[in-house]
């Protein structure tokens, strides 16, 4: 197994290279020629501005001696869900998360809270305690701005949020409590649901 470093200077960095078209994920890293695909890679990732280190171990799955570069598949299990916390939180200047994120394929509708437009279909890509990620079709992108208010329904649960990022079809929600009865019964409902998850 071939022990790399790669340092990027920013979140933003890490966000670009990221490469999200893997199953369990991957990262662009530079080569000039000494990776060949199919190798076995310890891969040791630093954000500088953020002072994050994070280890993933990872696979060759494309090299581009032209371009200076390769991709890096990382292995099931690794922790690429933080390193992209982190990432996002320097990016987005966004709190990072406090609890594990577990990458679904589930069919919501969201609703704005305040009911100024029509429900949007969405799928959640990942979920934990505190929020989720969704994806939203392109045409409903200028809808749910940073700041509205929304409840998630999927057919395992359903819960309310805050937008708290946004980058071009996918949302970053907050969960939080529209009252205290309902929130903590919802809240309970997520987590049900990533017990399974989990289990």
């Amino acid at each position: 197994m071939k022990d790399l470093e790669v340092r990027f200077e920013t979140g933003r960095e890490v966000l670009n290279a990221y490469w999200g078209y893997l199953s369990d994920g991957g990262l662009i890293i530079p080569d000039q020629g000494h990776l060949v695909v199919g190798d076995p890679v310890a891969l040791c990732v630093r954000i500088e501005s953020s002072r994050a280190t994070y280890s993933l171990c990872g696979r060759v799955v494309r090299c581009d001696a032209a371009a200076g570069r390769a991709v890096i598949a990382f292995s099931p299990g690794e922790p690429q869900d933080m390193l992209l916390t982190d990432a996002l939180a320097d990016a987005e200047h966004v709190p990072a998360r406090r609890a594990r994120r577990f990458r679904v394929r589930l069919e919501a509708r969201v609703l704005d809270a305040s009911s100024a437009i029509d429900p949007v279909e969405a799928q959640l890509v990942d979920l934990s305690e505190y929020g989720c990620c969704f994806r939203i079709d392109g045409e409903a992108q200028a809808d749910l701005p940073v700041g509205t208010a929304v409840e998630i329904a999927a057919e395992e649960f359903a819960i309310g949020g805050r937008v708290v990022w946004m980058r071009h079809t996918e949302r970053g929600v907050a969960f939080v409590a529209q009252d205290v009865a309902s929130s903590s019964s919802a809240l309970e409902g997520v987590r049900e649901f990533l017990r399974r998850l989990a289990a």
